[in-house]
């Protein structure tokens, strides 16, 4: 066991669970006491932060802040070190507690507000707020410790020694699996506790608000206080989510480097959607088969443990001559992809088939449909967008996804994303931004063939 490393994973997880739950309080403080219209545009921003890839703000960071970066020479932070891991997985992860936050206080009532109108400012945190948000709070803090604990593509990009880095350079070294999943109890234990607490806890998901307190709450928190939260989060969706993205298109070589990127990485293009379309429709078609089956909470682990530890363990298992026909092909890494977000899209299509309309689908059955036709009739058409929603949120994870298929990948199989991994390693280039401008366009791809097809069927 090598106690240091484990110091430094603790260190930096704890580090960036703590700025990241104060980012996230300032979010929620600006999510609550917005009007309708900027809300909407707020929590749209927040949940892209939330869906960019880790390596793209690492990308971003390593330009700015690297030796030669453009604001090393004003702001002479080592960004290869636990300081900017730290500083990199906050701004990654701060949107956890904003939204759980946000989803909290969204319980709120006005006769919570009007009951003290004397209740403002720091009192109105510390007697009202704080206490509603307190499971919440733990929850975000729980979930956000974790996924900073168990991240391995950042620390592994900036080669700061972390655990989970080390768990992956103790295999490579020494090419002993049952060792390196020995060694790794620590990040499994973390995922463990999480889902033993979450059993006894609501995960708190933002809702609409019966009554809206946007109005009264930025009265009472005074234009001091609501100043500062705005000041707060405006600076974390600037540093984690525009910077990164003005970063990649900024570059005039960014442009000139994209059709030279695109020819020479056709097949990784191919790749890449062809994993991450198969792992999402595999995703959510188990998730609606299995749907009424309980106790697969413990599946959460698999999401929420490192990939590289599910990478090692597919080796030792799939390692057989018996197996390379499988271990060799494309069916692993879509395997793989489906074993590790299956928990997400079947929590998702759960929520939306415990929403249905009961008296639609009794109305069905007394007009004679039963089987595939109830299903396509009357279920289908209720839970179709929360079931296209589910398979858009695999697909962009899948996109991402480097550590868990980085072991299992067969020859010629590389996606764009572990391109971007392995060149990174290398320094910063503009066919790395390139290669992440076009990784974008094909998250975004769903969006603009659903909304064309949209303005068709008009």
């Amino acid at each position: 066991m090598n106690w240091p490393l484990l110091a430094n994973s603790l260190l930096v997880a704890g580090v960036s669970t703590m700025l990241a739950l104060l980012l996230g309080l300032a979010g929620a403080v600006v999510l609550s006491a917005s009007g309708k219209q900027p809300r909407r545009v707020l929590l749209a921003l927040t949940v892209a932060v939330l869906a960019l890839p880790g390596f793209l703000a690492t990308n971003c960071w390593i330009d700015l802040l690297g030796v030669n970066g453009l604001l090393h020479r004003w702001l002479p932070l080592n960004i290869f070190s636990l300081t900017g891991a730290v500083w990199i997985l906050a701004l990654l992860l701060w949107p956890i507690s904003a939204l759980a936050i946000f989803s909290a206080w969204q319980k709120l009532e006005l006769a919570h507000l009007e009951l003290d109108p004397a209740l403002r400012g720091l009192h109105l945190f510390r007697f009202l707020l704080l206490p509603a948000a307190k499971p919440a709070l733990l929850i975000s803090a729980i979930i956000t410790f974790a996924l900073a604990l168990n991240n391995f593509s950042v620390p592994a990009i900036l080669q700061v020694k972390v655990f989970p880095a080390e768990v992956w350079v103790q295999f490579n070294t020494n090419l002993d699996a049952l060792a390196a999943l020995r060694l790794s109890w620590p990040l499994v234990l973390t995922p463990v506790l999480l889902i033993l607490f979450l059993r006894r806890s609501a995960i708190p998901w933002p809702r609409v608000s019966v009554s809206d307190i946007a109005s009264p709450l930025r009265q009472q928190l005074g234009s001091t206080w609501f100043g500062i939260s705005a000041v707060v989060c405006g600076l974390g969706l600037v540093l984690s989510l525009l910077v990164p993205l003005a970063q990649i298109a900024g570059h005039a070589r960014t442009w000139s480097e994209f059709v030279p990127a695109f020819e020479a990485g056709q097949s990784a293009v191919l790749n890449s959607l062809l994993y991450a379309m198969t792992a999402a429709l595999l995703t959510v078609i188990l998730g609606l088969v299995l749907v009424r089956v309980r106790g697969l909470g413990w599946l959460w682990m698999l999401f929420l443990v490192p990939g590289v530890l599910l990478g090692i363990g597919a080796v030792t298992a799939f390692n057989r001559p018996s197996l390379d026909w499988f271990s060799r092909s494309a069916g692993i890494v879509v395997f793989m992809l489906t074993v590790r977000y299956f928990a997400l899209a079947h929590s998702l299509v759960r929520a939306a088939h415990q929403s249905l309309d009961r008296d639609l689908i009794d109305a069905a059955r007394v007009d004679g449909a039963s089987g595939f036709a109830l299903f396509r009739h009357a279920v289908l058409p209720q839970i179709a967008p929360p079931l296209a929603a589910a398979a858009y949120i695999v697909y962009v994870l899948c996109l991402w996804d480097v550590e868990t298929i980085l072991l299992v990948l067969p020859p010629g199989g590389e996606t764009l994303a572990v391109r971007v991994f392995n060149l990174l390693h290398y320094g910063h280039n503009s066919h790395v931004n390139a290669l992440c401008l076009l990784l974008l366009l094909l998250a975004l791809a769903p969006l603009a063939v659903f909304t064309f097809w949209k303005v068709v069927r008009r």
